[in-house]
């Protein structure tokens, strides 16, 4: 029998390189900091509760003090050697469950008969290896530090599979338990509840109404009981000087290790329990791509209908019964067209108003053109070569998939760049009779041409070129197995534990894409796959967790999943490391385009000529990897603002592009961002002293939209807002300005620049020049609410309105910049001289209420 408050548990220790797990004893795992300390001995502080990550004032015990959740070496006797011992850290059960401690023990049951209730509820049958294929058994936690004995296996992965209990629970505890989890009653209130059940029940020796005296004894075994996810630990090194100073007892002990646990789910078993949920995927969409009206869901985006693993076997075939896969180069017949090739960008259902036949499949295609299917003026700029087609952009072909007749054999040259323009011709792994494209043309460019490497790949040809055309028409075409596609949004992201200190923790998160909107915002439907330590590279812990994840898409025998990363999502810093890019701080730091900061503010900056695309971005990494010396690297780096690793998360998503698959962070940019400042000149530039009181006022007053919740005040707390405060604010500013406002708010120096830069006419009392102010915070609204609404605009609608706001937001800033006093003057959104103007205005109020009581009270 298990000693007293220590859980039974195995940890199945498995081998990369070996074909079979090694099942061994785990009792001598051990417990400590990420920082992990050789201990020369073992003291009675050994079975404290451990120092570990999620304890924000973790305590440090003397060797002579003594816990309730100490036990007694004697009783280890059987659990291994006195060298294993003397390594070992056991700890009690809190430790590896939740803590259930809510203070001081009330319950009112002696200590004899808490300890043989202890001793009766501790499980400990024998150990038997784990089923890999039963998901239902639960799983209990290890220790939280590597011990010195798993340190030297740094290589081996370590699956940690608690063991169900042999005992079936009652199905009153079992329901009370999942109660008390959810009520999160305390423990007198469980005590007087179990008595109220005893003045009911009258067989109390009855197994199915024995309910524990202990509210901890219930949600053990209730925990003991339910399935509980596979997890699974590795050793990773960490980053020794991002660690905190160590506790005074262990900073004159031994050699440090950099390493540190690394947890996380196994992927595998999650999607398993993913799919058994049914209420959970009755929610879910899967199936093929949809053509809509107004798209709102990732199913109607580019990324679904650009993928063949997204289609759940819901394919398209041509006239001749061939696979279609987006990316594919074809013939088709149309006697619209002048062309007769194309390239398929999406394939989808079309459920639009102006369906022929609601539901029917359509195929959207690039038209791929011939040097004689060129215009005359256009074609006159490049020279005709043998063989050599053109890749149309911003030209749309949609026909049904018996229209596409056979597949054509074409040549992509991501390679061609504009160095070789020079030289044109095809490339040398291309023989003299296959066709082959180099070149994108666009009509309405004044440089129609550029290099395919210039343009971005379709979500099927990475595929493609990931897995091979015979393996993907094997899986998807299976006549006797289901296929389900189960594409996930990845989201990663640093967050701190602590309040009072700064401890770093690197968060995996999915959420199922194939959830509508509304769903996928809920907390319970994001799964959280690993936590990364404190001072962990991102590589160490991709390279951890690649493993499982590569096989994700597996071919079941009466089923094929393609469980896979759709996007991925995260703030700006992360984004650029997904990219294998330089943060946004850096000189070349957008990752859509080239535009160095000093010129930021050109609005007429070509994006799409000197854009960021995949293969350009690749190739620019293997130039660095071709120079000599580490200057000429770093050099390179800043020129291109390209990293020389790639992105470690690539690992994971070998089939995203590197630059469209990374979202952008519009909340942080356009809410937080932008908000701030607008708010900021309202205060230090374009209100007096009058007119920031009322704002303000009038701001507290003003009616908000339905199921809006109040928002703080911006005089002081708005370096506080949160994303969707700022987000709100922006909506509202201006209608409070546009509802309220008087000439009497404005400071003259502002009107007047205003008319100047927004070109409005001359009237008096400045009226046109506070129409145009208005009009100008409206403006960005209006962008502001395009670009993060949830449904999916036009592309040139976004354009349209981002160009917009960001005019207006130069000007607003231009006039700023003019009326601020040479000898104090500061960027626009600097925090104190808003702030100092707020303290005048308050001081001056303050001072007039105080003048108002006195003269009052005399």
């Amino acid at each position: 029998m298990a000693p007293r408050n220590l859980p039974a548990y195995s940890v199945i220790r498995w081998d990369v390189n070996a074909d079979q797990p090694e099942q061994r004893s785990d009792e001598s795992a051990t417990y400590g900091s990420d920082v992990l300390i050789d201990r020369p001995d073992i003291g009675s502080d050994s079975f404290n509760f451990p120092e570990d990550d999620s304890m924000e004032d973790a305590s440090v015990h003397d060797e002579n003090e003594s816990s309730e959740s100490d036990i007694d070496i004697e009783s280890l006797d059987s659990l291994g050697s006195e060298d294993e011992l003397t390594q070992a850290q056991p700890a009690p059960a809190s430790a590896y469950l939740a803590d259930l401690s809510d203070g001081s023990d009330s319950d009112s049951d002696s200590d004899s008969e808490l300890a043989m209730e202890d001793e009766a509820s501790s499980y400990a049958p024998e150990s038997t290896p784990h089923d890999p294929g039963n998901p239902t058994s639960p799983a209990t936690l290890p220790s939280l530090s590597p011990s010195s004995s798993s340190s030297s296996r740094s290589a081996d992965l370590e699956i940690i599979q608690g063991l169900a209990s042999r005992d079936s629970l009652p199905m009153l505890s079992l329901a009370l338990g999942l109660w008390c989890e959810k009520s999160n009653i305390s423990r007198e209130e469980y005590v007087r509840l179990r008595q109220i059940f005893s003045l009911v029940i009258i067989d109390q020796d009855n197994d199915e109404f024995n309910l524990p005296r202990k509210l901890d004894t219930l949600k053990k075994r209730l925990r003991q009981y339910l399935p509980m996810l596979q997890l699974m630990r590795k050793p990773i090194p960490v980053i020794i000087e991002k660690q905190p100073s160590f506790a005074m007892t262990d900073k004159s002990l031994g050699v440090i290790r950099k390493t540190s646990w690394l947890y996380w789910y196994n992927p595998i078993n999650l999607v398993r329990f993913i799919i058994d949920a049914k209420k959970l995927t009755d929610k879910m969409y899967f199936g093929m791509a949809q053509y809509v009206d107004e798209p709102t869901e990732l199913w109607h985006s580019q990324a679904w209908g650009g993928s063949i693993r997204s289609t759940s076997g819901d394919i398209a075939r041509s006239f001749g019964g061939d696979l279609l896969i987006p990316g594919d180069i074809v013939r088709f017949e149309h006697l619209e067209e002048e062309c007769s090739y194309g390239r398929i960008t999406f394939i989808g259902r079309d459920y639009r108003e102006s369906a022929n036949k609601r539901g029917s499949v359509v195929v959207t295609l690039q038209p791929v053109l011939s040097w004689h299917e060129l215009i005359p003026e256009i074609a006159e700029k490049v020279p005709e070569q043998d063989n050599e087609l053109f890749l149309g952009e911003e030209m749309v072909l949609e026909m049904p998939p018996w229209q596409i007749t056979a597949h054509v054999d074409v040549f992509l040259d991501w390679a061609f760049s504009d160095d070789d323009a020079s030289s044109p011709g095809p490339s040398p792994v291309v023989n003299n009779t296959q066709l082959y494209i180099q070149k994108v043309v666009n009509y309405s460019f004044s440089q129609p041409f550029r290099p395919l490497q210039k343009s971005s790949p379709i979500s099927g040809e990475l595929e493609v070129r990931q897995y091979g055309r015979e393996y993907l028409t094997r899986i998807v075409t299976s006549p006797n197995k289901e296929v389900l596609s189960l594409p996930f949004s990845l989201f990663i992201d640093d967050f701190g534990v602590h309040r009072n200190m700064y401890r770093a923790i690197k968060a995996f998160y999915w959420i199922p894409a194939a959830l509508p909107y509304a769903d996928r915002r809920k907390i319970a439907n994001v799964f959280t796959l690993c936590l990364g330590p404190h001072g962990a590279a991102i590589e160490d812990i991709v390279k951890a967790i690649q493993k499982e994840f590569q096989e994700l898409d597996r071919d079941y025998q009466e089923m094929t999943i393609f469980a896979y990363t759709l996007m991925l999502t995260g703030d700006m810093p992360q984004q650029a490391e997904n990219s294998g890019l330089l943060r946004h701080t850096a000189r070349l730091g957008c990752r859509s385009c080239y535009c160095p900061s000093e010129t930021k503010e050109d609005l007429t900056y070509d994006v799409t000529v000197n854009g960021r695309y995949h293969f350009e971005t690749e190739i620019k990494r293997l130039e660095i990897a071709g120079l000599g010396n580490k200057s000429a690297k770093e050099r390179f780096t800043r020129e291109t603002g390209v990293r020389e690793q790639a992105p470690a998360i690539q690992a994971l998503t070998p089939c995203l592009d590197m630059i469209l698959s990374r979202t952008y962070d519009a909340p942080h940019s356009e809410w937080r961002g932008l908000g701030r400042i607008l708010q900021g000149l309202l205060f230090s530039s374009i209100l007096t002293k009058k007119g920031i009181k009322s704002y303000l006022k009038a701001f507290q007053s003003f009616p908000f939209p339905p199921n809006w919740p109040r928002i703080q005040s911006p005089g002081f707390y708005i370096w506080s807002w949160s994303l969707s405060e700022a987000g709100r604010a922006s909506i509202l500013t201006p209608l409070i300005l546009r509802c309220y406002s008087k000439t009497s708010w404005y400071k003259i120096k502002y009107l007047e620049a205003a008319e100047r830069h927004f070109n409005s006419e001359v009237r008096p009392l400045f009226a046109s020049a506070i129409n145009a102010i208005v009009s100008a915070y409206g403006v960005i609204a209006k962008g502001n609410a395009v670009i993060c609404v949830q449904r999916h605009e036009r592309r040139d609608m976004i354009q349209h309105w981002v160009m917009r706001s960001r005019e207006a937001y130069q000007k607003l800033v231009r006039c700023a910049d003019e009326t601020q006093d040479k000898r104090t003057k500061s960027s626009s959104n600097d925090v104190a001289s808003s702030h100092d103007i707020l303290d005048q205005v308050i001081a001056d109020d303050g001072r007039r209420r105080c003048h108002n009581t006195q003269a009052g009270q005399r």
